[in-house]
């Protein structure tokens, strides 16, 4: 179904979507993935959802912000309302003019979002949800199937393609887990272990 002929029945379908989230009755459809080229020749799989699922989605990420924005550090720029790349550097910026480290060091985790264990990111969500109807909906979100390119469904047991929610969600937790762990702008150890290893 189109956008434009879901919004012909908007409150009706919204209504028949609410009830079915209620009685646990609602399931994701299959996402279409597309395959998008990165730099280094590899490819980004990304997901497309039809409008109900997108429309669940949006919802259930206003949840998700409000549970755990309040944990972030002020540090912390990924996956947050008003937050994104330009402000992580300016802020960067700001801390390496008035500091003695004169190193940056980046860390990427080579394909988080196709390898992560469903498993681990439940036990991770756990520990700040407490509602088992909306942990359980969230579930369904990262098992949601998807379609290869033969048009065939297949189920989802490991990982989750970009741009759906649960990829902002594993985002959200691994960003967490960082800002929690780390406090840059206090890491003199660390600032000298990467000084050392660069002369």
């Amino acid at each position: 179904m189109t956008k434009e002929d879901y919004g012909k029945k908007l409150n009706e379908n919204l209504q028949d979507l609410l009830l079915r989230i209620r009685r646990g009755a609602y399931h994701p459809k299959a996402s279409r993935i597309v395959e998008i080229p990165k730099a280094d020749g590899s490819l980004r799989p990304l997901a497309i959802s039809c409008t109900e699922d997108k429309i669940v989605q949006a919802a259930a990420k206003r949840i998700i912000e409000s549970i755990y924005e309040p944990l972030f550090t002020n540090d912390s720029h990924g996956f947050r309302p008003k937050r994104g790349c330009h402000t992580a550097l300016i802020a960067l910026r700001k801390a390496l003019m008035n500091s003695t480290c004169g190193a940056v060091l980046e860390i990427d985790l080579k394909k988080f979002f196709n390898t992560i264990p469903h498993a681990h990111l439940e036990m991770m969500m756990r520990h700040k949800i407490k509602d088992e109807k909306f942990l359980y909906l969230l579930l369904k979100l990262l098992k949601a199937p998807t379609l290869d390119n033969d048009g065939k469904i297949v189920s989802n047991e490991i990982g989750s393609p970009q741009r759906s929610l649960p990829s902002d969600l594993c985002e959200r937790l691994k960003t967490l887990s960082k800002s929690l762990s780390l406090d840059w702008r206090n890491s003199e150890y660390l600032c000298t272990k990467v000084k050392r290893k660069s002369l």
